[in-house]
């Protein structure tokens, strides 16, 4: 990223709305409900489920085909705005020549079956897992010099969001209720805050939760993007402190060393940038809205969150935080 074509702005691009309802785990949805709407919009496209497998089940339900190399996303109907704008961010970096994961071209989608949206994607090629931080890094800098006027139409930047949705349907939680108006009083600190930043460098598409597990390495060395559902437009320093400057000065996963490269493979010091510092207490503060959703059931949630929620009110570093 080269700074000396870096502007100033007046304010840093994140939305200061407050959302009355954002993602949360998608309620009802079993896997036998979800296998359910698998099997009628395969029905639609001309696939067969028959044998699929269940990925992953909580915000969405995610299934591989067992005869083609196709994964299926079944997501609450409130999802469509949000799938429909994935899947353009998709065809974009396809456009592009972005290695990011690609949509089915056969399958124009989503699908709104049953109550429930459906999106039909490429399997990944088999990965050894994710790529380093340098690597990261250099992938966001070839995203953000994309030409922003050839992406599609994005919504402003806003990391709270979802915490503020986490934490208006937080009552009944098992967890301390000043530890929720603890958590509202700092969503409303840092949206003051953040509006006024002054970003260094010029705002356009961000991949919007670029951390290292959304940067898969295939067995070949090439690696690939995931998780398109929070691109956004905003500043290119959220990307760079999600990436690399927030593990390494918030939770010490990453040496000097590593972190330098990361610099040099960017072209921008995020943790030397004077916000950087508010992003990371929002990194932070979202973080720990998200485990809202899994303390009534998940007694190690309920552990982890009374954890960070001691480093929020302590101002002490994450080094200690469960990954994942």
């Amino acid at each position: 990223m080269n700074t000396s074509r870096a502007t100033s702005a007046p304010t840093i691009s994140i939305s200061a709305s407050v959302p009355t309802a954002t993602p949360t785990p998608t309620a009802g949805l079993t896997e036998a409900a979800a296998r359910a709407t698998l099997r009628a919009a395969c029905a639609a496209a001309g696939l067969d489920p028959d044998g699929a497998r269940l990925l992953r089940l909580g915000e969405n339900a995610v299934f591989a085909l067992a005869g083609r190399p196709v994964v299926v996303r079944v997501s609450r109907a409130a999802a469509l705005p949000r799938a429909r704008r994935e899947l353009a961010v998709a065809r974009w970096l396809e456009r592009a020549g972005f290695p990011a994961v690609r949509a089915l071209p056969e399958v124009p989608g989503p699908s709104l079956l049953d109550g429930r949206v459906v999106t039909f994607w490429r399997e990944l090629p088999d990965h050894g897992g994710t790529a380093g931080f340098p690597a990261l890094a250099g992938a966001l800098r070839a995203l953000h010099e994309l030409p922003a006027e050839e992406a599609p139409r994005l919504p402003a930047l806003d990391p709270l969001a979802e915490a503020a949705g986490h934490l208006a349907q937080a009552p009944g939680v098992p967890v301390p209720d000043a530890d929720l108006e603890f958590l509202r009083e700092r969503v409303t600190e840092l949206r003051e805050e953040a509006a006024a930043l002054r970003p260094q460098l010029p705002a356009g598409p961000v991949h919007g939760d670029a951390h290292k597990g959304n940067y898969l390495q295939a067995a070949d060395g090439s690696a690939v993007m995931i998780d398109l559902e929070h691109v956004a437009h905003g500043p290119r320093e959220w990307d760079l402190a999600t990436a690399f400057g927030i593990p390494y000065r918030g939770f010490g996963w990453l040496g000097e060393d590593v972190y330098r490269q990361a610099v040099r493979a960017v072209g921008f010091d995020v943790v030397a940038w004077p916000g950087f510092d508010v992003l990371l207490r929002l990194r932070l503060t979202a973080m720990t809205t998200a485990l809202l959703r899994d303390t009534p059931h998940d007694p190690s949630a309920r552990a982890e969150f009374a954890r960070r929620i001691a480093t929020l009110r302590g101002g002490a570093d994450a080094s200690g935080w469960r990954r994942g």
